[in-house]
């Protein structure tokens, strides 16, 4: 056998393993509120759908797919976690074949175990778009790739399909493949003008298939939902790329709760990460090898749209909605791509000790990153079953719950508790008003992550503390007069 067809065979085995550790994720019960939108909306007929996304503030797709899958598998929780992995798997095994093909099956293998085993897996199993909008912008970039920089046509038509995929399952895919074809148009006019006509069509193409849906984009980012965060300091526009940081290097997922250990292994992962991609930069700036140019040219892509789209979600930010870190989560498979190549230079490159000091500590954070990633999901799933095993045991069709929540929306009581009524008070005085004039038993849910009332008096019991929806929270009973 060749040498070739064995690392194949070793790609093929490590590959699925990483795949069974992402399935064990696939079990885990609990669901925050933009998921328990997700499953309520999707139960909906496909008119009610595609309704339902032009009142809130994503593009249908993604909840369509969900449809699809959920009404063939049924309305469960796994269901629709299977369909968030199955984008995952499939970029792992596109991307192997596609840099295998490019550089060698070591970088291949390397994309693929990024993709299915580093931090930003914590998406891999969340009901949202995420893992589907970072599946059709890479696949975008790839045949992108392959049609200006290879120059095949038939590449260029294809990626057409994956930009319309990625434009209507999330708006930030959406501005991203903006930004990629403008990168493209002025990088392809400066360089091969000649080759400025083939980029036309496929252009044409995309906008033409997202113009039925954009007076409805003008709407909600105009429209009574639409809400301004105003202006702040240079610190708070920080945030979403220390976030984005966090979710690409770390497990953290609130950075006010920043560990020294997650701080310390996140900050070692940016440094292999990053340290090899200068290194590969700097052995090889006067190389012009095809693999070389290649690796620039897909790092000045990356640079100039995350710069964009960075000012971009800012100005959002400022006019109509709030701009988040994994609202960049669609990038991540660029620069995976990037890493991937740089890691496997780097590794083929030195065999002695900084190759073995460099695999093993990459090897050793990220599976670590992935059992601590594992654990919280266990722990959080056994921390919700003591709430609601409370409240199917204790709170009636009659009681009501207060909160100071408004993570805690209507969606997350609905999933969760079914008819029990709740209310939202967001100050001592109200909350007891409402506890008091009621004539049921009254709960008070006091959420730590966006609460404001800690203590709501006197005249309540302390129940339990535990977590719902992935929220810590406390819960109290009136018993008050």
């Amino acid at each position: 056998m060749r040498k070739k067809d064995k690392i194949l065979n070793y790609s093929a085995v490590i590959i699925v393993v990483e795949l069974l550790f992402n399935i064990a994720r696939l079990f885990q019960k609990t669901v925050w509120a933009d998921e328990c939108f997700t499953i309520e909306l999707v139960k909906n007929s496909v008119g009610k759908i595609i309704e339902g996304t032009i009142n809130d503030f994503h593009p249908p797709l993604y909840y369509l797919i969900c449809k699809l899958f959920c009404s063939i598998l049924g309305y469960h929780t796994i269901v629709f976690r299977i369909v968030s992995l199955i984008p995952v798997l499939i970029l792992a095994v596109y991307g192997f074949r596609w840099l295998a093909g490019k550089f060698n099956d070591l970088t291949g293998l390397i994309f693929a175990s990024l993709v299915l085993m580093m931090p930003t897996s914590f998406y891999t199993i969340e009901i949202r778009m995420y893992s589907w909008a970072m599946l059709f912008i890479t696949l975008f970039v790839f045949y992108m790739v392959d049609g200006v920089f290879y120059r095949d046509k038939k590449a260029l038509y294809i990626s057409v399909v994956w930009a319309i995929c990625g434009a209507y399952s999330h708006y930030f895919a959406l501005l991203v493949i903006a930004i990629i074809y403008f990168w493209m148009i002025v990088k392809t006019a400066i360089q091969k003008k000649e080759d400025l006509k083939s980029l036309i069509l496929p252009i044409v193409i995309c906008i033409a298939a997202y113009l039925p849906w954009i007076m409805i984009v003008i709407r909600q980012m105009t429209g009574e939902k639409a809400y301004s965060m105003g202006i702040n300091s240079v610190f708070y526009y920080m945030k979403p790329l220390a976030g984005f940081i966090c979710i690409m290097f770390g497990t953290l997922r609130t950075i006010s709760k920043l560990t020294i250990y997650e701080a310390l292994l996140t900050v070692i992962l940016c440094i292999l990460f990053f340290g090899s991609s200068l290194i590969y930069i700097i052995k090889n700036k006067k190389n012009t090898d095809n693999e070389v140019v290649l690796f620039r040219n897909i790092l000045f892509l990356l640079i100039f749209t995350f710069a964009f789209v960075y000012l971009a979600g800012c100005a959002m930010d400022m006019m109509s909605h709030m701009f988040v870190a994994r609202y960049l989560y669609p990038l991540a498979g660029i620069f995976y791509i990037l890493f991937s190549i740089a890691l496997g230079a780097l590794i083929k490159d030195n065999a002695g000790l900084i190759r073995k000091i460099c695999v093993v500590a990459g090897i050793v954070i990220v599976l670590f990153d992935f059992a601590k990633t594992l654990y919280d999901e266990i722990s959080s799933d056994r921390k919700q079953e003591v709430v609601l095993d409370y409240i199917n045991d204790s709170i009636g069709e009659n009681d009501m719950i207060i909160t100071d929540s408004r993570l805690y929306n209507w969606i997350v009581f609905e999933y969760y508790f079914g008819d029990v009524k709740y209310t939202l008070s967001t100050d001592q005085e109200a909350i007891n008003q409402e506890a008091g004039k009621y004539d049921g038993t009254v709960y008070y849910i006091h959420n730590t992550n966006d609460g404001s009332v800690d203590d709501p008096g006197k005249d309540w019991e302390y129940v339990l503390t535990s977590e719902l929806g992935e929220n810590e929270m406390v819960l109290y009973k009136f018993v008050g007069a």
